[in-house]
């Protein structure tokens, strides 16, 4: 024996070609790879061109299944062949190592699978042609293809060396594959405590995870233990045939060997989860070089606590890993400052110990609260509560993010959470004195509180205590709160009504069970104070609840916090300020206040509550009434949305001064006011167009921009779906054109990732190149419409049905949005400075107080280097366009633009870089035609045509060896 296993590798190309010519000495190697491509080819590009994606994840979703099916047959005959016609007896006693025959068979068998694999790189090849492929995670697909292959190749070689029947070995070996695939898919039969076991053995979690375009050491040796224990499983089928040992040493050593590889396994899981290469373009699972700079900057301790529940199902049974990896990463680019610790908070067995009740207690006390997930257990859908959040403490600054369900822009929202919390700290240290939260609660609404749905008026008091309680732990307790009844005392009441607490009057009345109740008001409403600034915050809204009519519901003390919380930071100037022009009646920043605050309720599509949202978490909101104030000083960013009022030469002049000063501006403009009209016309109530003549238009012309006063429609647009009752299907909406990827200014890091969005009512662009050229300013196109795209201005129709689609001698593709950049030239130079009209004095009022004039030194004619952006549609910034997490195209693209204007392009960068968001190019029907048939039904047959000429070719060479014995 010890001869035979010194010959190890002696015969090994022998065998290892033998065995691979043997695929294609019979028809089975090409029927399997027929199948396969015939198979995968129509599965995946069946649905490919309505998912619209530039991505190959639904052909890496199919492979473990196919591949269950397919691998079993490609090796089902490599040992159990040699038992049926009796060559395995002398296989076993030839004088090559076993090793080097199961080695041999094992890489032809895989050599097979690569050539099986390998036309479908035409996927690739095709869909880069047509869209924005990134390549990492198409490498990491076909690498983790070449390890779950491999393994399932050892699988199917170690059934096929058990047993002398091919049908028999394939049927195991594609019931040990499949299980390995779908274990945990069904993770809801296995008992709680070995979900983690049974979730680590899945061969299709550890192939998803390279899938994704991460290549992990710990789905490395997971495959390779997989193929070690199989291929030593095979050396002991061999070695029982042959020698006569005792079984024990044999099987002894086999489970030494199987000690060995569950104890890497358990190491790798902790010691080689920093072992990873990200191959994707964006680095999506690698930490940004912001990230870096921000956490190795700590100069106070930075403790981040984790709760979240072990053993989840499929997809939140990942999120716990990248998260885990996340924070690993920032521990290492980090100082001794930053810590992080994951708290057990999963109960066992519907038994908790004191323990996980402390740490679920703790959980609690942050505001982090068990969500549900849904599972599926006997056949029904049920919902099962789990800690998914984690908490950030810098000092006596607390952050939490209670709920984190998907891993898409986690990163940046920790990170911002920590540059937040380094300003917070600052700025808390240097609050003289406290800040006063003021709950103006009348004792009478008790009275009238049953009847309009607030029957709980005493726990009012306690919520907002709550609420105060728990951002106090987040202030370094700095906030005082009063409770005041402006029933009892007139000046409460009229501070109430100074700061809008929402005021109640109702008249005498009997309600259905006789009780007279009678005349009165109340008024009940926050404001939080900090020396002479102050902020409201609405906490009673008005619903319509059917059939009770209008009714009121309180906010919930979570959503009192988190309103409360970013009320605070702005009142602090924690975060950089951005100045919104409030007068000349832009876009409300508060929108309806009937919907969006109260759970379950539809958000008020056409307000802009979302973006403020985003917006405040990352700045500070200062509203602007150029009317009355002006625009304060510390601003780095003016906005200007939707405004429909005249700006005098006075606002005009306030705005090009603070463009002089270097400041940014961002104009999203509409060209034509909108009237509804009550009459009903053929096709259902039409609204009038109006020019929009706001006098901005002056100061845009006069910097080298014109926006026109038209409607951009594009036939490449968003379908909107007929309800059934006006007989279904869908209607394009030429207003609202969606922007792909090849009219997006990819060269722009903070729009390279971004690959298509939707406008809204847009009017495009002009840029006047000569005042452009004269003035030296840098202009830059940031996304313009397709090339199928038209103006309609005049009598304007918006009606689908009204408009009629011209010939494409009358398209051309538009500019929708540009950044002007530069030392742009006062429109004011040269001139008089415009005169404020006081409005307080009337017409038939001479009196003029001269003390109130006050020299305001001269026009600043050439200003420093400033920017502005120009987008012809308001429409962008609305709810039905921006979502209130920031995670959809539309909301990165504002948030991106804002923090480009704001010189924040690092953070836009990372917001960013997890968009999934990846249409195709616009392509025709004949290209996606013929992308379909080639990979589904060409490739194939090119297979199909290659046996044919390999098996004449063989019958041919066989003819010709038997004329020669023949002659």
């Amino acid at each position: 024996m010890e001869k035979r296993d010194i010959k190890v590798n002696k015969n090994f190309g022998y065998i290892f070609l033998e065995e691979f010519k043997a695929y294609f000495n019979s028809p089975i190697a090409y029927i399997v790879i027929v199948l396969f491509l015939g198979i995968t080819g129509w599965l995946f590009f069946s649905s490919f061109f309505l998912n619209n994606q530039a991505e190959l994840r639904d052909f890496f979703n199919l492979l473990p299944f196919i591949f269950a099916f397919s691998i079993p047959a490609i090796t089902m005959r490599l040992f159990s062949e040699e038992k049926n016609i009796g060559s395995y007896e002398i296989l076993i006693t030839l004088p090559v190592s076993f090793i080097t025959i199961i080695i041999g068979k094992f890489l032809a068998a895989l050599l097979f699978i690569i050539i099986m694999l390998a036309p479908t790189l035409s996927y690739a090849i095709c869909i880069s042609f047509i869209g924005s492929l990134d390549w990492g995670p198409v490498t990491g697909g076909y690498a983790g293809a070449l390890f779950l292959g491999g393994a399932f190749c050892a699988i199917g070689i170690f059934t096929s060396s058990i047993t002398k029947h091919q049908i028999i070995a394939f049927i195991i070996g594609f019931v040990i594959c499949f299980i390995l695939t779908i274990i945990d898919k069904v993770l809801f039969f296995i008992p709680k405590s070995t979900i983690g076991v049974f979730n680590y053995l899945s061969a299709d979690f550890h192939f998803q995870n390279i899938s994704r375009g991460i290549i992990d050491s710990r789905d490395i040796v997971y495959f390779i233990s997989v193929i070690f224990v199989a291929l030593y499983g095979i050396n002991l089928t061999m070695k029982e045939s042959f020698e006569k040992k005792s079984k024990i040493s044999k099987y002894g050593k086999f489970g030494i060997y199987m000690i060995i590889v569950v104890l890497i396994n358990i190491v790798g899981l902790n010691l080689f989860s920093s072992l990873r290469l990200d191959l994707t373009a964006n680095k999506v699972y690698s930490l940004s070089d912001i990230s870096k700079r921000v956490v190795s900057t700590l100069k106070e301790p930075l403790t981040i606590r984790v709760f979240f529940s072990k053993d989840l199902p499929s997809p939140h049974n990942n999120t716990e890993r990248f998260l885990n990896d996340l924070l690993e990463e920032y521990a290492l680019a980090g100082n001794k400052y930053f810590n992080y610790t994951f708290y057990n908070v999963s109960a066992k067995e519907d038994t908790i110990s004191a323990k996980i009740k402390e740490n679920q207690e703790m959980a609690n006390n942050y505001g982090i609260y068990p969500v549900q997930i849904q599972v599926v257990e006997e056949d029904e859908v049920k919902f099962h509560n789990a800690f998914m959040g984690m908490v950030l403490i810098h000092g006596d600054v607390v952050v939490t993010i209670p709920s984190i369900t998907t891993v898409d822009g986690l990163e940046f929202e920790i990170t911002s959470a920590i540059q937040k919390m380094n300003n917070k700290i600052s700025a808390l240290l240097n609050v003289d004195g406290q800040i006063d939260v003021k709950l103006f609660l009348s004792s009478t609404l008790k009275i009238i509180g049953p009847y309009i749905n607030i029957g709980d008026v005493p726990g009012i008091q306690d919520t907002i205590k709550e609420a105060i309680k728990n951002l106090n732990k987040k202030n370094n307790n700095k906030l005082k709160l009063s409770i005041l009844d402006p029933a009892i005392n007139p000046r409460v009441e009229a501070e109430a009504e100074k700061y809008n607490a929402v005021k109640l009057n109702w008249k005498a009345f009997t309600d259905s069970q006789g009780n007279f109740i009678g005349e009165g008001k109340s008024h009940i409403g926050m404001v939080i104070e900090y020396k002479d600034k102050a902020a409201e915050l609405q906490i009673l809204n008005p619903v319509n609840i059917p059939p009770f009519g209008k009714q009121y519901q309180l906010a919930e003390k979570e959503q009192i916090e988190e309103k409360a919380g970013i009320l605070i930071e702005n009142l602090l100037n924690i975060n950089t300020g951005i100045g919104y022009i409030t007068s000349h009646d832009t876009l409300s920043l508060k929108g309806d206040p009937s919907h969006g605050m109260i759970p379950g309720m539809e958000q008020d599509e056409e307000s802009i509550t979302n973006f403020i949202t985003l917006i405040n978490k990352s700045y500070s909101i200062k509203e602007v009434n150029l009317e009355e104030d002006g625009i304060p000083d510390g601003l780095e960013c003016l906005l200007i949305a939707g405004p429909k009022g005249k700006f005098s030469d006075y606002d005009l002049f306030q705005i090009d001064q603070y463009l002089m000063k270097g400041h940014s501006i961002a104009l999203f403009m509409d060209s034509f006011i909108e009237i509804q009209i009550q009459e009903q016309g053929l096709y259902g109530q039409e609204p009038q167009y109006s020019p929009n003549d706001t006098g901005l238009d002056k100061l845009l012309n006069h910097y080298g921009i014109g926006i026109k006063k038209s409607y951009l429609l594009d036939e490449n647009c968003f379908e909107a779906e007929i309800s059934e009752e006006f007989g279904g299907g869908k209607t394009p909406l030429y207003f609202a054109p969606v922007i792909t990827n090849q009219n997006i200014n990819n060269d722009l890091n903070y729009l390279n990732n971004i690959r298509g969005f939707i406008m809204l009512k847009n009017s495009p662009l002009e840029l006047y190149e000569d005042t452009l050229k004269k003035n030296n300013i840098k202009s830059t196109l940031l996304f313009s419409s397709s090339a199928d795209a038209w103006e309609t201005k005049g009598q304007i129709t918006l009606h689908p049905r009204l408009i009629v689609v011209p010939e494409d001698d009358k398209k051309s593709q538009m500019p929708l949005a540009y950044i002007l950049e530069g030392n742009f030239p006062s429109y004011f130079a040269g001139k008089e400075i415009p005169v404020k009209e006081d409005k307080t004095i009337s017409s038939n009022e001479s009196y003029v107080d001269t003390s109130e004039i006050t020299e305001k030194g001269e026009i600043i004619s050439r200003g420093r280097e400033g920017k502005i952006f120009v987008v012809g549609s308001s429409g962008i910034l609305r709810n039905n366009l921006i979502d209130n997490r920031g995670k959809e195209p539309n909301a990165v693209l504002v948030m991106n633009i804002i923090d480009y204007l704001n010189n924040n392009t690092a953070n836009a960068v990372m917001r960013s870089k997890t968009q999934k968001f990846n249409p195709l190019n616009e392509t025709s029907a004949v290209v996606k035609g013929f992308i379909k048939i080639f990979n589904i039904a060409v490739l194939p047959v090119i297979i199909i045509v290659l046996g044919l000429f390999i098996w004449l070719k063989r019958i041919s060479k066989k003819r010709k060896i038997q004329s020669i014995f023949q002659k």
